[in-house]
């Protein structure tokens, strides 16, 4: 709920833009348990739970399985996204080493969905 009604990461819904408005329901099934290799995943087919603890703060994002295959993204570049989705402060990291320690330290929890 809090999705479609307080995400400031889109604009609000206009009254003129309802009737153009399309719904699609996702069934959210087989769920793994967290992976030994953050990077056992396909882009594509499984969605992504990302959960990590960085400096005392909890980060946590989800991206259905659709959207890295729909932005073109490879694993690196979801795992990056999902952490800027909670606003992670990436500026912290110092390079691709960097990246790589905080992927290992991540847990990653996969999914499949059914539209």
């Amino acid at each position: 709920m809090l999705a479609a009604l307080d995400d400031d990461r889109f604009n609000p819904i206009t009254i003129d833009e309802v009737s153009q408005l399309h719904v699609a329901v996702s069934l959210l099934v087989n769920f793994s348990e967290p992976l030994v290799d953050n990077l056992d995943w396909e882009v594509g087919r499984h969605g992504i739970d990302m959960n990590l603890c960085f400096k005392g703060k909890n980060y946590s994002s989800t991206f259905l399985p659709e959207v890295a295959a729909e932005e073109d993204w490879d694993q690196r570049a979801t795992l990056l996204e999902l952490l800027l989705k909670d606003d992670f402060p990436i500026d912290q990291l110092k390079g691709p080493k960097d990246f790589d320690r905080l992927i290992k330290k991540m847990k990653i929890t996969t999914y499949e969905s059914i539209k």
